[in-house]
């Protein structure tokens, strides 16, 4: 095959074939084209590489080669390329494709070079090939520019510092992204261009989205909208996203700039977290700032001023600087603003007295500092601070010190380590020792005489917040001379109430105990010569005490709580032995029942002092907050069986009844004995209603109830349908042993129990009845607002009652000892005994194993056994400690009621009520 002709352009139409290829082949078959000269077109028929013809009339070869179309007929085709042409590929296509189409460079004769775009094909005429030629030299120029610029834009564009891509308007699939979009979102290219930013989690909010699509469908464009982005790691971005509709791919696009302003935006609320602190600190702060000019002008005043001077800023800015100071402190003030007006940069500090707004003068502590030289501050900095307390606290201190160094008394203070830390002139005058020679030094100086440590046990009471009234010892002086001194020591707390320290006030008592064992000496002869006649007296005395006692309700309780405590004594002991003899006698056994008959006596017996012993308000109570309502309907059940089938019993609760502090046990006591009373008084049946209700007593209606305090009660009242009493029966209702039943039937101690346990829980009892008319008893308790709390949990079960713990038991009276003992060893327990305080402490000291707990007797000769318990509680710190005791006595109560933290047993002791409270205590 022929090799191909050189071609330049598309063929717009083909030549008609003749036999006479040199004359049939037309000369001006191509139309003159009414376009630009580049985009004209000539046709050529050529035979292997020689040009057959050209046709005529056409411009691209004289454009394109600088000759005319009879020059280049005959010539070979590949005279009119450049150097380089591929003449074999060419054949090969041509063959292979029976076509070809490309670029060519061709070469004027002038050496200017030409782009023309050629298109071959075969035709079966004599071997002749045709082509057509287009002269694309401006075109190829063009596209190289467009390429060029293409690049440029391109390298600009990734290169760019700010993040920018380019989306496809619809679907939003990234097209194109520069490196500081990938930098911003930390995707790589490969997955980012080609997909949706909702595929890349771009958005954090969709909204926000939307609200930028909805902008550039409706302008073509959005600019800075506050957009938050997801990095690739989850982390979050602030931007401002600008966007502007742009055509591209043959498709509509956004370009959309990412402006990251997080760091600015942390930047700004730091800023202005900074703006809100320093504003608080100026609006909150006691000290005031002021800026003042080189003329003393005040410029500016913060809010705080209002702290300080009790003025507005509005009333202090224009004035001068010393326009409020004391006219005594004016002087100093005046020379403190020279100084600082003198010395750029320096400070003065300056105390003097301030006007306060309500026309009283204050101390002022005055810090200024000079900025004059500061553009940026171009003031006198002034802080001016209250002191008015700080200078009362310290006259306060310095009047102290005065009284303490001028009084008569040693005053003396010392540290939680036994050591002094003052010592007045007193002190000195007392004992022969300097300050100098003291202060710092241990207090084993002044110990007593015939107590080493003394003086340090004395320390650690107040350490542990005790307070030593008037303790009387002997002191030895640095002269050797012993002295009588009175020792009253007191801890000493810092602000929030933590013990720092003691303090003692010492008190010469030489010369008084001197006048104290003379004026004994004097009257021992006056005392025995009175001595028959006033024992006389004293009988008659006593007799008729005793009489006056007898005439009035105080006089029982007074015996019951003097007579209780050894009477529970032996019912102690009684009782325990009855209850471990019939624990170990079968029913049926011999004695079995004199036994029974015995504890049952003491049971009885027991239950006689418990109600004198709460007529005399003497017992100890355990009082918890409770809800009377709940209380009344627990006991229905029990009221139902006590009151029987002949009389109806209806419960009338209030609604939101308020709550009591009362010992339930004893409250349940109170309903049970009004039940039984109400219940003899309705013997042919009748109606027992219990109400509750919330009362309020003013000064005047608390007045007329007689001694009863004004405030909130919690009423409740138990009516019966009875036969009511008269006048005689009311005035005599609550004294003990009265009652109006037959011989044998009660004891007269009912209502008198009652009267007891309302009036010992702060109570009081409003009776209202008539013959015939029924009776109402009103129980009037205080109100409190703090929640009900829970019961005790249920008792430990019998088999886990015994244990191996070691128990000091502390008891004066021996028969109760020995049962104790005996009751407690039978549990498996290791007792030391001590019949006294004194022995107890002796047994702590020199016990070297643990004690887990003390059971002690709270009534005891020289030291009760609150007392014990506080002495041992630094030797014993884990030592647990349980009362015990038939009656109040002011040792573990107040006013009867159980001190907060206090475990406690009551006599009559019972060994399983024993063992129970013993193993709870234990396992606490």
């Amino acid at each position: 095959m022929d090799p191909p002709a050189v071609a330049c352009a598309i063929v717009p139409r083909w030549v008609r074939q003749t036999s006479e290829p040199s004359r049939s082949l037309p000369r001006a078959t191509a139309r003159r084209p009414s376009g630009p000269s580049s985009t004209r077109r000539s046709t050529v028929w050529c035979s292997r590489t020689t040009l057959a013809s050209f046709a005529t009339r056409t411009l691209l070869p004289w454009r394109s080669w600088g000759v005319a179309p009879a020059e280049l007929v005959g010539r070979s085709a590949l005279a009119l390329l450049a150097p380089g042409f591929d003449l074999e590929r060419a054949k090969t296509q041509v063959d292979e494709h029976g076509n070809l189409r490309t670029d060519l460079d061709v070469v004027r004769p002038d050496g200017e070079r030409r782009t023309v775009s050629t298109a071959t094909r075969v035709r079966a005429l004599r071997g002749l090939h045709l082509t057509v030629f287009r002269d694309v030299t401006g075109r190829r120029a063009a596209e190289l520019a467009l390429r060029c610029s293409e690049e440029r834009f391109a390298k600009a564009f990734r290169a760019g510092p700010v993040a920018s891509c380019i989306v496809t308007e619809v679907e939003g699939r990234v097209v194109e992204a520069n490196d500081a979009f990938l930098a911003l979102t930390g995707h790589e290219r490969a997955e980012a261009v080609g997909r949706t930013c909702s595929e890349l989690g771009l958005w954090v909010d969709p909204s926000e989205r939307a609200r930028l699509d909805a902008a550039v469908a409706e302008r073509g464009s959005a600019r800075q909208v506050p957009v938050r982005v997801r990095r690739r790691s989850g982390a979050l971005r602030a931007t401002l996203l600008s966007a502007e509709r742009i055509e591209g791919a043959g498709e509509s696009c956004v370009l959309t700039v990412f402006e990251d302003v997080t760091e600015r935006d942390g930047a700004l609320d730091a800023l202005r977290r900074e703006q809100a602190r320093l504003r608080a600190l100026l609006e909150d702060s006691a000290d005031a700032i002021v800026l003042v000019d080189a003329s003393g002008v005040m410029t500016y005043v913060s809010p705080s001023i209002r702290n300080v001077l009790g003025r507005t800023p509005e009333q202090v800015v224009g004035g001068h600087a010393l326009g409020r100071i004391h006219p005594d402190d004016l002087p100093a003030a005046r020379a403190a603003l020279g100084r600082v007006l003198a010395a750029p940069g320096g400070r003065v500090r300056l105390e003097c007295r301030g006007l306060h707004a309500d026309g009283s003068w204050i101390d002022l502590e005055v810090i200024a500092a000079n900025h004059l030289d500061d553009p940026d501050v171009a003031s006198i900095v002034g802080n001016f601070r209250d002191i008015t307390e700080r200078r009362r606290g310290e006259r306060a201190r310095d009047l102290l010190a005065s009284i303490v160094e001028s009084s008569d008394d040693a005053i003396i203070s010392a540290s939680p380590d036994g050591r002094f830390l003052s010592w007045n002139a007193a002190a000195e005058r007392l004992y022969g020792y300097r300050a100098e020679e003291v202060v710092g030094h241990d207090l084993r100086i002044i110990d007593a005489v015939s107590t080493p440590g003394d003086a340090r046990e004395l320390l650690l009471r107040a350490a542990a917040g005790e307070r030593v009234v008037h303790h009387e010892t002997r002191r030895r002086r640095r002269d050797g001379v012993e002295i009588d001194v009175s020792v009253t020591v007191s801890p000493v707390r810092d602000a929030s109430g933590r013990v720092v320290g003691g303090s003692a006030i010492v008190r010469d008592v030489s010369e008084r105990r001197r006048a104290e064992v003379e004026r004994a000496r004097l009257t021992a002869d006056l005392q025995r010569e009175l001595e028959d006649r006033e024992k006389a007296e004293r009988a008659l005395r006593r007799r008729e005490e005793e009489l006056r006692q007898v005439q009035k309700m105080e006089a029982v309780g007074s015996l019951a709580g003097g007579l209780a405590h050894d009477f529970n004594n032996l019912l102690s002991v009684i009782m325990s032995y009855a209850e471990i003899v019939l624990a170990e006698l079968a029913p049926g056994e011999p004695y079995h029942t004199e036994i029974s008959a015995i504890h049952g006596a003491g049971m009885r017996a027991g239950e006689l002092t418990r109600q004198l012993l709460a007529f005399s308000r003497r017992q100890i109570l355990q009082p918890r907050v409770v809800d009377a309502n709940e209380l009344c309907a627990g006991l229905a059940r029990i009221l139902r069986r006590l009151v029987g089938e002949h009389v109806e019993l209806v419960l009338a609760p209030a609604a939101d009844l308020g709550r009591v502090l009362i010992d339930p046990s004893q409250l349940e006591n109170v309903m049970l004995n009004l039940a039984s009373n109400a219940r003899d008084a309705m013997p042919r049946g009748g109606q027992l209603l219990i109400s509750t209700q919330n009362a309020s007593l003013d000064a005047d209606a608390a007045a007329a109830r007689g001694a009863v305090r004004p405030g909130r009660y919690v009423c409740i009242s138990v009516r019966d349908t009875g036969v009511g009493m008269d006048e005689a029966t009311r005035e005599r209702m609550f004294e003990p042993f009265f009652t109006t039943k037959g011989l044998g039937h009660g004891t007269g101690l009912g209502l008198a129990t009652v009267f007891g346990v309302v009036q010992q829980s702060a109570g009081h009892l409003v009776v209202d009845s008539a013959p015939g008319e029924g009776t109402t008893v009103g129980i009037w308790l205080p109100r409190t607002d703090e929640p009900p709390e829970a019961p005790p949990s249920g008792p430990v079960p019998s088999d886990r009652l015994r244990g191996v713990e070691t128990i000091l038991l502390v008891e004066d009276d021996s028969g109760v000892r020995e049962v104790v003992r005996h009751i407690l060893r039978r549990q498996g327990y290791q007792v030391l005994e001590a019949a006294n305080a004194g022995e107890a402490l002796l047994i702590c000291e020199q016990h070297t194993s643990e004690i887990h707990l003390m059971l002690t007797d709270v009534v005891m000769p020289r030291m009760s056994g609150r007392s014990l318990a506080a002495r041992l509680a630094p030797l014993r710190p884990h030592m647990k400690v349980l009362y015990m005791s038939g009656y109040t006595h002011g040792g573990i109560d107040q006013q009867g009621v159980l001190d907060p933290g206090i475990t406690f047993i009551p006599k009559p002791i019972r060994p399983e009520a024993l063992a129970r409270r013993v193993r709870a205590l234990l396992d606490q």
